[in-house]
């Protein structure tokens, strides 16, 4: 029991680091999208 607890508490401890990637992932993004707005507002 004692090897399982380990392996979800790796798992869990991966999900976090995976969650925190996507949300880095996704505010870089909403960054990408609003500058190329800027542009596109720019250019028009």
């Amino acid at each position: 029991m004692e090897i399982e607890s380990e392996a979800l508490e790796d798992i869990e401890l991966g999900i976090h680091f995976i969650n925190d990637t996507l949300e880095k992932i996704e505010k870089l993004l909403e960054k990408t999208v609003s500058l190329l707005e800027d542009i596109k507002s720019n250019t028009t």
